[in-house]
């Protein structure tokens, strides 16, 4: 028990209660297969983990008097051994005596294994029970079959979503082509790759960990060159029970300025490519730009209005907006009108500001009255009543 499950265990159930708002539901421990790398060898397999029908239904009350709990996930084992009237049961259970539960979802392994567990009698199952999404087990792009495409095709018929789950093994998938193409084979198929784990630390796996730097250059060799749905998040979970962790290289970092004034962030893309973006650090002040203005930013009051004469022109304030409202007001060509701002209601920050407003306002003249466009966005052949519209 590496990752500390069992103290996280509410004692005389199945369930795994570390997040405030999920729990982990094992229902059983049996598997269509039994993986080397396996986080939960201390009881999938063995007689001693077996999860009886008495715990399960202390489970459910368990889930069913806590009302904060939103979020159930059904694993093991793999629930998918059970059979639809046994499947059937405990999930009717939980949305019976749980209504507050908000997000019911399962891990299943054998969708991919054996394929033709998924029937039309089983997504009835799930669709009835309102079961909002369904994890796989897929570690190589090999592993994804004709069948396999036409059985997950069949859940998602059935209004669930899909999603997908990897163990990063040395030798096996620790490859950027293999990674690219099993996540973009994935979404393909309409499933969203969601981790992709560091081995745990079991016992007879140790061959298979990936080293924490190339994880980060597998991530790396992803983001930016494959679709962004199809990039998973890369976690490494935490032994003792500290839970998942994610494991992302740094693309945006915050540095202290030369001068010792505040901060400033440096950005990098998936290229290499590099920009300073002092804006988003911290007492970073705007100077105001404002048609001449040469004053620093001030504070705006409730209900005060602009005229933006210029087109482009730029208003700088340190301010918190709460509301704005746009109406017409002259402009200095004569007999056209134009937009300025009001704001109703603004809050004055603190004397250290986090932010500056920086409002742009750009010549959008078809908003103003009587407008004639020559660029055909109205018509002059059109009628008042046409054009007013």
């Amino acid at each position: 028990d590496e990752l500390g499950e069992e103290g996280d265990t509410i004692p005389g159930t199945s369930v795994v209660h570390r997040y405030p708002r999920r729990v982990l539901f094992l229902v059983s421990n049996t598997c269509a297969v039994l993986c080397r790398f396996c986080t939960r060898k201390r009881m999938v397999g063995r007689p001693e983990g077996s999860v009886h029908r008495d715990e399960i239904e202390r489970s459910i009350d368990s889930i069913a008097s806590n009302k904060e709990i939103e979020d159930v996930l059904l694993s093991g084992g793999d629930p998918l051994t059970f059979t639809d009237e046994r499947l059937d049961y405990i999930l009717s259970e939980i949305r019976r005596r749980a209504p507050h539960v908000r997000f019911l979802r399962m891990g299943s392994r054998m969708v991919v294994q054996l394929p033709t567990r998924i029937t039309p009698e089983l997504c009835a199952v799930l669709e009835k029970h309102r079961v909002q999404m369904v994890n796989i087990h897929i570690n190589h792009p090999k592993e994804i079959t004709p069948l396999l495409r036409r059985r997950v095709r069949m859940i998602q018929k059935a209004g669930i979503m899909m999603g997908l789950q990897t163990v990063c093994l040395k030798g096996v998938n620790d490859d950027v082509a293999v990674m690219r193409e099993l996540f973009l084979q994935a979404i393909e198929m309409g499933v969203r790759p969601y981790y992709v784990y560091s081995t745990d630390m079991v016992e007879g796996a140790h061959h298979f960990i990936v080293p924490h730097h190339r994880m980060l250059e597998l991530y790396e060799g992803l983001r930016g060159w494959i679709s962004g749905p199809a990039v998973p998040t890369f976690v490494v979970d935490g032994m003792g029970g500290l839970g998942k962790l994610p494991i992302i290289p740094s693309y945006v970092t915050e540095e202290i300025r030369a001068d010792g004034t505040g901060t400033t962030v440096k950005c990098r893309n998936y290229k290499g490519m590099t920009v300073e973006m002092p804006g988003l650090g911290l007492d970073f002040r705007v100077p105001s730009q404002s048609n001449g203005c040469t004053s620093g930013p001030r504070p705006i009051h409730s209900g005060e209005q602009f005229r933006m004469p210029k087109i482009g022109a730029e208003f700088s304030a340190g301010c918190k907006i709460f509301g704005a409202q746009i109406s017409p007001a002259s402009m200095a060509v004569p007999g056209k009108q134009s937009i300025f701002l009001t704001l109703p209601g603004v809050e004055r920050m603190g004397s250290v500001m986090a932010q500056s407003l920086r409002i742009v306002f750009w010549g959008m003249p078809p908003l103003g009255r009587e407008c004639q466009s020559s660029s055909g966005l109205l018509e002059p052949s059109r009628t008042q009543e046409q054009q007013e519209r």
